[in-house]
């Protein structure tokens, strides 16, 4: 203040009204945690003023507002030149790209709503089909690798090949927004498996319904080969130039896309959360694994990882059929007889099938087309592997409810479909007429191959033409890496005997895609059990999947965590919500969303901004603070209004007012007794003013300060 003012502790002051209004109008702008912080430390300092007397209130108050002013005007400073003025850059670019024509509306489905489908935006990726060599990959359309020799395929690949291909994916941006301090939100990443990739657009609700919450981009990308990328257009020369499709390649199409994505979006800093069910679910685990620096963490949902040969103990080869078997008995809400009566109706059928005239009654009993009509015991042996893989599927898809996820959209199957399909199987007494036995069977099928019940006869093929061909591939796969021992006996499972032959396999291998298998090849690539040195993966199970057998079912780490949902099919947990979920899906849900948070946090936290601006910024754009700076600013903040106010109490010589004594011992040269051997002597504290005799200031460790040569004369 100026010399010629003069301050009245009994009104506030313009300086402490100006101070007041700033105060209110910033803290109304502050972000809330911000806000909740520095309004609690006000109030607590107003409140601890109440029980002074009226005056000396007053004064304690406009003491404060005044040390306060400084401070506050730097902090508020300091917090104006890190707000945004403009939208993020990551945020600007997402609009300019997402702007861009070529949005595609998918079909209506039961799952994902209208709403949800029109955020989502198809686009292409243009990346390598052979990610680990210089040598041009795809073929010209005259050069077949499987019939050539290497050297002259390599050659022609290196003369004609493209090298590269367009991966679809599917970016949903509707919920994406930043972080409170600036950063892009994360990205949830879907790591396509084995079919048009629009299925788990459709279907993957645990993406979609924690998308909102966390702020998140979501992105389903597709598998290599499968759905719309194929690197060869042409079916045919396709199926000649199988070598590409491996999961090694999709890991690195998945690991390069996300790369490409950030870099395109300006979004770096974003963490990436992969998410996968039954094949895909391994490739998100195996995506952590491998590519630790692209995705933060994985939910791996119904991935049997342990289903290869190498593993030490051997995968459970029977352990599929098991659960298939249980699914169909009284302990997953099956008929009673459903398992009797289907080992009773193999025989049945095997037993037909050794003359023609049993033949012809199974064709006849099981209404197949005339193209698919039995002539041979083999012909007998494909109807059972038919009628066996409906059971397999149903199993797959015991949901709590009507869904189409297992016909890839082809009709919706009804709510536990395994105890549908047991329903004409619940007589017991079906073994004592053959014939009902097997029409029992055929009903039974038919809730899997016949969902719309518009079939007059049935060709032994699978429900539809996409999942065929899916199967078809997948089938290659199997044939290369993903070789998965599987074994029936009859005994621990409902149906026949079918030991797992190695050699076999390798034969049908060889005469259906000309490749020999490497079983080991799995284990030796992903590490099979030895998993020490993943982090931040969970593994989910249902007690209702056959995959469980061969999965992850305990704990290998404090951040590898395994969930178990004893009521749910073939990865549930990443089905939408709905009112008939089982309570242990809806608590997998809960934990799977609490270790996803936890990684986001930990990403923001391990990747700061690093010197200057992210993405090419100027130091006057306006860049948000890390939480770490964010927290540091807020300690400070605190520690200089604590400070201010403990200061406030030794600053009331400016309010003209009889001053709070504070008792203290007078130290002289003789110890602890003052000079003239009374008590210690009571004293105002003062603020250093020239007004005061002697005995009212600090004592006569302090006088020489105040009183300068009077004291020295005294000394």
């Amino acid at each position: 203040m100026g010399s010629g003012q003069t301050f009245n502790c009994m009104g506030p002051s313009t300086a402490a009204q100006a101070l007041t209004l700033t105060l209110r109008r910033w803290l109304s702008g502050a972000r809330p945690n911000v806000r909740r912080v520095l309004a609690r430390v006000l109030a607590k300092f107003w409140s601890s003023t109440r029980e002074l007397p009226s005056v000396r209130r007053g004064c304690v108050r406009i003491a404060m507002y005044r040390l306060l002013l400084f401070q506050l005007a730097c902090m508020l400073l300091c917090l104006s030149s890190a707000r945004r003025t403009a939208p993020p850059p990551w945020l600007s670019s997402a609009r300019r790209w997402h702007a861009a024509p070529s949005r595609l509306r998918l079909g209506a489905h039961p799952a994902a709503s209208a709403e949800q489908l029109s955020s989502c935006t198809q686009s292409w990726f243009e990346t390598d089909v052979e990610h680990f060599s210089w040598v041009r990959a795809v073929a010209a359309p005259h050069c077949s690798c499987v019939s050539m020799s290497l050297s002259s395929c390599a050659r022609t690949q290196a003369r004609d090949g493209p090298g590269t291909f367009s991966l679809r994916y599917f970016l949903c941006d509707a919920h994406w927004r930043a972080t409170p301090d600036g950063a892009p939100g994360p990205v949830f990443f879907y790591a396509g498996n084995e079919a048009d990739v629009e299925l788990y657009v459709n279907h993957t609700g645990l993406m979609w319904e924690s998308a909102p919450e966390a702020g998140a981009l979501l992105v389903f990308a597709e598998h290599r080969y499968y759905g719309k990328s194929a690197p060869l257009a042409d079916e045919a020369q396709l199926r000649h130039n199988m070598g590409y499709l491996t999961s090694e390649q999709a890991l690195a199409d998945y690991a390069a896309l996300i790369f490409s994505l950030k870099q395109r979006l300006n979004a770096t800093r974003a963490p990436v959360v992969a998410f996968g069910g039954s094949y895909g679910g391994m490739l998100a685990a195996w995506l952590r694994i491998h590519y630790p620096s692209a995705v933060d963490g994985a939910i791996a949902a119904s991935a049997p990882i342990w289903a290869f040969e190498g593993e030490e103990p051997p995968p459970d080869a029977g352990g599929f059929a098991a659960v298939v078997t249980r699914d169909a008995s009284p302990a997953a809400g099956a008929a009673p007889a459903c398992v009797d009566n289907l080992r009773a109706a193999w025989r049945e059928l095997f037993a037909r099938a050794r003359s023609d005239a049993g033949r012809s009654e199974l064709s006849g009993i099981f209404r197949l087309c005339g193209d698919s009509a039995l002539s041979s015991e083999d012909d007998a042996l494909s109807l059972a592997y038919w009628l066996q893989s409906a059971f397999d599927y149903l199993s797959m898809g015991n949901f709590p409810y009507e869904s189409d996820y297992l016909t890839n959209g082809d009709g919706l199957l009804p709510r536990y479909p395994m105890q549908a399909a047991c329903a004409p199987l619940a007589d017991a007494a079906l073994p004592g007429d053959p014939a009902a036995l097997l029409s029992g069977l055929r009903d039974a099928a038919a809730v899997f191959y016949n969902v719309s019940g518009a079939k007059q006869c049935f060709k032994l093929q699978n429900v539809n033409d996409a999942t065929a061909r899916d199967d078809d591939f997948w089938g290659y796969q199997a044939c290369t890496e993903m070789v998965m021992p599987m074994s029936r006996d009859g005994v621990r499972d409902a149906f026949w005997p079918q030991p797992w032959d190695a050699a076999a396999f390798a034969a049908d291998c060889q005469a259906t895609w000309n490749v020999t298998p490497r079983p080991l090849w799995a284990t030796v690539s992903y590490g099979g059990r030895r998993l020490r040195s993943a982090t931040n993966i969970v593994f989910s199970n249902g007690g209702l999947d056959p995959w469980r057998a061969t999965g992850v079912t305990f704990p290998l780490s404090r951040s590898v965590l395994v969930v178990d949902i004893p009521e749910g099919a073939h990865h549930l947990d990443l089905m939408f919500s709905s009112p008939h979920d089982p309570q242990s899906v809806r608590d997998a849900r809960a934990l799977e969303r609490r270790e996803i948070a936890r990684w986001v946090r930990e990403a923001y936290r391990a990747d700061p901004p690093r010197g200057g601006p992210p993405d090419g910024g100027s130091e006057s754009d306006g860049t948000a603070w890390s939480p770490r700076a964010t927290q540091l600013f807020l300690a400070a903040a605190v520690g200089a209004c604590i400070s201010a106010g403990v200061a406030a109490f030794a600053l009331l010589c400016t309010c003209g007012v009889e001053r709070p004594i504070l008792r203290v011992r007078r130290m002289s040269r003789g110890g602890a007794h003052a000079s003239d051997g009374s008590s210690p002597t009571a004293l105002p504290i003062s603020t250093g003013g020239g007004g005061g005799a002697r005995g009212e200031a600090w004592g006569d460790a302090h006088e020489p300060l105040l009183h300068g040569h009077a004291e020295a004369d005294e000394l």
